[in-house]
């Protein structure tokens, strides 16, 4: 997630407002779709 955070944090305002944002969607549109490092805990 804190990857996700980094990525929006870079991007322009106007592009994320009013949007609900998913860490793996906004990973996946940065190119990142392995996701085997991140750990998942349930």
């Amino acid at each position: 997630m804190g990857d996700a955070g980094a990525i929006i944090c870079e991007k322009e305002p106007q592009s994320y407002t009013g949007k609900i944002l998913y860490d793996e969607d906004v990973l996946a549109e940065a190119g990142i779709t392995d996701l085997s490092p991140y750990p998942i805990i349930e």
